[in-house]
């Protein structure tokens, strides 16, 4: 049964008893529908239907609730689903435990998400290397590589098993402090006890971009070679570092290094080596790479296209310039899915400002004024931020954005930083629906006051703490 057919059989009264029957009898039913829900309200209006039509529930429909909760963004309403199922007799186990620890890293609660570990150590139930992994995932989010590090240690002491999982989770969290080195040594330490993924050294080498580091993420590269099969990721990874330091040339070498792998190249790859020459002004070299890529069966898409614009700009090709101004793929953009929406308006955004760049964003615009309800929040104000950031106000997509995120108390799941920039994108663009965007935020900023003090006063309730 589709989300829309289980959600239909939750509000008619005749269906809500035929679906209450069939689910007392097949409770695996049951937990398949909650699974395929996507709003934590539809997630809570079936569990008071069960509840209420005296259907038993268990430990599954609780774990399947808290994982839809958690995946659509309502990661307190996963906490809350957990912290009843005492009052029910349904006793926690290993994957709810777990789904609280991911539920808390989603909220960015990393606080939260240690104390509940050490609850978890107070219990029957031990905590598992992925229940450490969601841990190190929580602070390592945040940024506080000392903090994961702490963590990781503290396994080893305590003789728990530190699995790859764990080991690419600490390796990403110095990639996002900036410790290079050490990422590098975490690499080393697990090659001595386990065998690396690609995902390892996919982690290691985007420390050292993010370092700046690309003698080192290349000799990672091919030091993956020997032991592993080429990986993709690992040779975007590489390409990028290159791309941010501008070697072209061994971006363009690395490029010709992967084609004689069975691997093939994607558009991140493409993109990655074309950023690369551009930022070394070398548009002969990216026009080359642009119109190579309907041969490795790619389309390039507004991103490509715009970056060998800029280019060539640069290189005053204006010939060519005019020429790839025809030929950008504008339809493409009317055509996107939400994700690759969301990712193309973030890169135009990114692009020095030009005449093409703002009609691009104006086509997005309009793509994204049809598809409202399918972004998330946090992608939606990201969306909105990046466009008022180019000067697009497209009118009837903020008009929707502000029904959806006041209607579906969309706010209250953003970060501070988020609201901020929600703000921002509606008075930069004066569009309809500023006011009852200001409300929500401030109703959002108030509704967190009183948490915040509570917590203050009463501890952290969410995951009800023993004293």
């Amino acid at each position: 049964m589709c989300e829309h057919q289980a959600a239909g059989s939750l509000t008619d009264p005749a269906a809500v008893k035929l679906t209450l029957e069939k689910w007392r009898l097949s409770p695996w039913s049951a937990t398949t529908a909650i699974r395929s829900f996507s709003s934590p309200e539809l997630v809570q209006h079936a569990l008071a239907l069960m509840r209420e039509g005296h259907v038993e529930t268990n430990v599954f429909h609780c774990s399947a609730a808290m994982n839809s909760c958690r995946e659509c963004s309502g990661w307190t309403d996963a906490i809350g689903i957990l912290n009843c199922m005492p009052q029910e007799n349904i006793p926690h186990n290993e994957i709810t435990h777990n789904v609280a620890l991911s539920s808390f890293a989603a909220g960015s609660k990393w606080a939260n998400a240690v104390h509940h570990v050490n609850f978890m150590r107070q219990t029957a139930v031990e905590p598992t290397p992925v229940s450490f992994s969601s841990l190190l995932a929580a602070v390592s989010r945040e940024g506080l590589w000392q903090e994961a590090l702490t963590i990781f240690n503290e396994m080893h002491r305590d003789m728990l098993r530190r699995d790859v999982m764990c080991f690419n989770t600490i390796i990403s969290a110095c990639g996002r402090g900036g410790q290079w080195l050490l990422a590098i040594d975490l690499l080393d330490e697990l090659k001595s006890s386990a065998q690396p993924t690609d995902s390892s050294y996919s982690a290691t080498i985007s420390a050292c971009e993010k370092a700046f580091k690309w003698e080192h993420a290349v000799a990672l590269l091919q030091d993956m070679g020997k032991t592993l099969p080429d990986s993709r990721k690992c040779y975007n990874a590489a390409i990028s570092a290159c791309e941010k330091c501008g070697h072209w040339h061994v971006a363009l070498s690395l490029l010709q290094q992967m084609a004689g792998t069975r691997i093939l190249r994607d558009r991140v790859t493409c993109n990655a080596a074309i950023g690369a020459c551009a930022k070394s002004a070398s548009w002969a070299s990216a026009l080359s790479l642009l119109e190579s890529m309907p041969a490795s069966a790619l389309q390039p898409g507004t991103i490509t296209h715009n970056t060998v614009i800029t280019v060539c700009e640069n290189g005053l090709q204006w010939r060519l310039v005019l020429e790839l101004t025809d030929a950008s793929p504008g339809v493409a953009v009317s055509d996107a899915e939400p994700t690759d929406l969301h990712h193309a308006i973030w890169r135009l955004s990114k692009q020095p400002p030009s005449r093409v760049l703002w009609e691009q964003g104006e086509a997005a615009a309009k793509r994204a004024s049809r598809m409202v309800g399918k972004f998330r929040p946090k992608k939606l104000v990201s969306l909105l931020r990046a466009l008022a950031s180019m000067l697009v106000t497209e009118e009837a997509l903020y008009v929707q954005a502000a029904e959806t995120l006041t209607q579906q108390r969309g706010a209250g799941l953003l970060q501070a930083q988020e609201l901020a920039n929600l703000c921002w994108a509606y008075a930069v663009s004066d569009a309809p629906g500023s006011s009852a965007i200001f409300q929500a935020v401030q109703e959002a900023f108030i509704e967190r006051n009183k948490h915040t003090t509570a917590d203050a006063t009463h501890g952290l309730e969410l995951t009800k703490l023993p004293a």
